[in-house]
């Protein structure tokens, strides 16, 4: 004989001022097979279309997202008519209230509704079979052990939300405020204020060379330098070039496909949005420097080499620095001791993001100008210098080369083994 009880629902992630109808979740219910302990819950959504996601509290005590991340049915995506829906969830045995969850004993569920154009800030793709755009309320309820799974790693394709719409920041770093030889900043980095427009999306994790050969492998002609059989998948992809990534499959320009134009439709990005129907582009610039830096000031000293280690590989925080080597072509069969980490090997940053300072230099969409306080944030569209904006630092540099106001550049064609890339996507949810 099933449990069952009925409890209230609640919305939110509603945008002030919106001409959208909340959407309105009712009618919940939950029932549990005693035998099996597979909890389904059944709800009526009104005014969608609408995001879906859960929680679950016992005993009016919250319970982590993580516990119930193994779901099925209309939840954690887009549910597109209004009506009666349903889904299920597998608990497991809940270690914080050390007891195995049952729907008698003071459990709740509260089944949450948002706008689909402000949807919530976990946003992940499922690139191994269904190609289904999945959103969660964080990273705890991702599936197969969250971000500390291989999945997320994977066939999962993970970003989160960057609150940037209407926010300044400062970009760059003042040269003056202090120097000694592990921070000291680069003429290129002027500080100024930029404006960012609106929020986005973007990779916690650098793309792994497993969801590039699930996206582009056989189509895109590039290929990774680090081989390892055993540890190739969840290290970052390289040895790509910007071209392989938005113009084409062969190293080549074309105009045609030049942002702000969309991606060739054999090109990585092109690839991807015609798996997803999810616009997915590179960061611009400032984009990137705000998800990178915010939370830690641009001037603070605090900055320093150890806490630059602490949040990637460089050049000083090899596992093997007896093996270490600028030439990473002669490491292509080497183990993460050495060359790449895998990523999401160090601590993230404010944002949750992950090896944002090294492991290899990101693609950005900007061209390069040493000089570029007057652009406001917006992307540089001047190709005179003809080379494109890289970030991040990577394994072969110091950390003064990590530090994430750090701009460096390369040629839109150059491949090399020590940069790869970070993709965005827009706050609209598919």
């Amino acid at each position: 004989m099933n449990f069952r009880m009925t409890l209230v629902g609640i919305v939110c992630g509603l945008v002030m001022g919106s001409a959208f109808a909340a959407p309105v979740i009712s009618d919940i219910q939950m029932e549990q097979d005693p035998a099996t302990r597979a909890v389904t819950v059944n709800y009526t959504l009104t005014g969608g279309p609408a995001v879906v996601t859960a929680g679950v509290t016992t005993n009016g005590v919250p319970v982590s997202d993580a516990y119930i991340s193994r779901t099925y049915g209309d939840i954690h995506q887009v549910i597109r008519t209004d009506g009666p829906h349903t889904f299920t969830w597998l608990p497991d045995r809940n270690a914080a209230q050390d007891e195995a969850f049952r729907v008698d004993s003071g459990a709740q569920v509260t089944v949450t509704a948002w706008l689909t154009n402000d949807p919530p800030p976990v946003m992940a793709v499922d690139l191994s079979m269904t190609n289904r755009v999945l959103y969660f309320a964080s990273v705890d309820a991702l599936p197969e052990g969250g971000l500390k799974g291989k999945r997320c790693k994977t066939s999962l394709l993970v970003l989160k939300r960057i609150p940037a719409g209407g926010r300044e920041f400062v970009m760059g770093r003042n040269k003056n405020t202090y120097f000694n030889a592990e921070n000291e900043s680069k003429d290129n980095e002027s500080p100024h204020v930029v404006s960012l427009q609106s929020d986005f999306y973007l990779g916690v994790f650098e793309l792994t060379q497993y969801q590039w050969d699930l996206i582009a492998g056989g189509i895109v002609n590039a290929s990774a330098n680090a081989t390892n059989t055993a540890y190739w998948a969840t290290r970052p992809m390289e040895n790509i070039s910007w071209y392989d990534l938005h113009e084409s499959n062969n190293n080549t320009y074309n105009m045609d496909f030049r942002y702000p134009n969309p991606p060739a439709s054999n090109s990585f990005l092109g690839l991807i949005r015609a798996r997803t129907g999810v616009a997915f582009e590179l960061p611009g610039e400032a984009e990137w420097e705000f998800a990178a830096t915010t939370g830690l000031p641009s001037d603070d000293p605090s900055m320093s080499a150890n806490s630059i280690i602490a949040h990637g590989r460089t050049w000083d925080n090899w596992l093997d620095p007896q093996g270490r080597s600028t030439d990473l072509s002669t490491l292509r069969n080497a183990t993460t001791e050495q060359g790449t980490a895998e990523v999401g090997s160090y601590e993230p940053n404010f944002f949750g993001l992950y090896d944002v300072n090294g492991n290899v230099w990101e693609w950005t969409l900007d061209w390069y100008l040493e000089d570029r306080r007057n652009l406001n944030g917006e992307i540089c569209m001047d190709r005179s210098t003809g080379q494109i904006v890289v970030r991040s630092g990577s394994t072969c540099n110091p950390p003064v080369e990590c530090r994430a106001q750090r701009r460096f550049h390369r040629a839109p064609g150059q491949r090399t083994a020590n940069t790869g890339a970070r993709i965005k996507a827009p706050v609209t949810a598919h």
